[in-house]
Order: structure tokens, then C-alpha cells, then sequence
């Protein structure tokens, strides 16, 4: 949620979040979702270790689907 507090937007439609919620698990497949919506912009995935954790299997799947998405942890 930090990171949604803090980050300075520069374009509309370029944040992805799940608002006030925080919901834990968001932020990979959203990234992954991102990432196929748009296959030539460069996504980031802004994660905390109970998040990754909870959805790191889809490494595989970025891996067998060449997906373009970073992840900071």
C-alpha cells in the first residue's frame, strides 16, 4: 500500500491496485493480466513476501508465457 500512497503518477491509466483494500495476492497476476493487456509496455510488480509467496507458482507461467513483468520484492 506504500507504494500506491507514495509513487508519482505521470500518466493516467498506468497504476494498477487494488485501492483501499489491500488485498494480499494482488499484485502478481494483476501484473501478469497487465502484462498480456499490453505486451510492449514494461510492467512492474511491487510485491511484500507474503503476496509473492502466496502466488509464486506464477513464475512458471511468466517463464512458459514470456511475459515481460518485473517484480520488486
Amino acid at each position: 500500500m506504500w507504494a500506491a500512497q507514495y509513487y508519482k503518477h505521470k500518466n493516467p491509466r498506468h497504476w494498477l491496485s487494488s485501492s483501499g483494500l489491500g488485498a494480499m495476492g494482488f499484485g502478481l497476476p494483476a501484473a501478469m493480466g497487465a502484462a498480456l493487456a499490453k505486451p510492449d509496455a514494461i510492467v512492474v510488480d511491487i510485491d511484500g513476501d507474503g503476496s509473492f509467496m502466496m502466488n509464486i507458482q506464477e513464475l512458471a507461467t511468466i517463464r512458459v508465457e514470456n511475459l515481460p513483468v518485473k517484480i520488486m520484492h
